[in-house]
Parts: C-alpha cells; sequence; structure tokens
C-alpha cells in the first residue's frame, strides 16, 4: 500500500495542479472518470497541446 501511495505522490506531483478533473455521478456521487493534464510530453504527436510552465 504505501508503494502505491508514493506513485501516487509522483503523479501528482508532475501534473499541472489546475488542470487535474473529475467527473462525479450526480445520483450515485461516484467518480465516473477523471483526467489530468501533463505539462510536458515525450511524444511528439503531443507538442504544444497543453504545454504550460511547471
Amino acid at each position: 500500500m504505501t508503494e502505491h501511495v508514493r506513485q501516487g505522490e509522483a503523479f501528482a506531483a508532475a501534473k499541472p495542479p489546475l488542470h487535474r478533473h473529475l467527473a462525479v455521478d450526480a445520483v450515485s456521487r461516484r467518480v465516473a472518470g477523471w483526467i489530468a493534464v501533463s505539462a510536458v510530453s515525450s511524444r511528439c504527436v503531443h507538442a504544444g497541446v497543453a504545454a504550460c510552465p511547471a
């Protein structure tokens, strides 16, 4: 479990805080989906799509 928390912390630290979103079902209040944008992508197809300062 500790390793899972560490991985989650590293994941969160690499994502700009203003670009993390949850989709929550209004009835069940369960998470239906999520997105988190990376500041930089190593894939050239994504160059400049969501580039932002860290």
